[in-house]
């Protein structure tokens, strides 16, 4: 009996053994599964810190782009050097209309006998009038045109 007893007894002992091994396993699949999980988490973190990076370099060289002169920025983006065309086309047509009505008025002037310095008077309380909606001819300009004007004097005294 004494040999039978040694066998089981010898039988448990594998078994314990074998399930010690099968947990040793388990708990080993489950390391690999938390060290995988975690090399994931790290790349992830990665992915995220090198996008915010690019993103932030982005904005940085969006910020140094828009604060240089609308040409340079122009010659940079095709699509802001189309509306940037329009625009300085709009301002030269502006620029030359100004320039002839400053044309008529001296010649108008002229012919009233009128020195270029009464004119050019008269061409000063005209902005006025028209700066306080008193304008005769509906020659009318709104605030936000009111305020930029007002920015650019302040510029312009100093």
């Amino acid at each position: 009996m004494s040999d039978f007893l040694n066998y089981t007894a010898g039988l448990h002992a594998l078994d314990k053994i074998g399930e010690q091994g099968r947990a040793i396993e388990r708990q080993s699949g489950e390391i690999q599964r938390q060290q995988q999980a975690l090399q994931g988490a790290k790349h992830a973190v990665g992915l995220a810190e090198a996008g915010e990076e690019y993103e932030r370099k982005r904005a940085n060289e969006y910020k140094a782009l828009l604060s240089k002169p609308f040409a340079e920025i122009a010659a940079k983006d095709g699509r802001f050097k189309e509306n940037y065309e329009k625009q300085q086309e709009l301002l030269a047509a502006w620029i030359v209309s100004q320039r002839a009505f400053k044309e008529v008025a001296m010649k108008y002037g002229q012919a009233m006998g009128k020195s270029s310095e009464e004119v050019l008077s008269e061409f000063q309380a005209a902005k006025e009038t028209v700066l306080n909606d008193q304008s005769n001819f509906g020659n009318t300009v709104d605030e936000t045109e009111k305020k930029a004007y007002k920015r650019y004097l302040d510029k312009e005294q100093g």
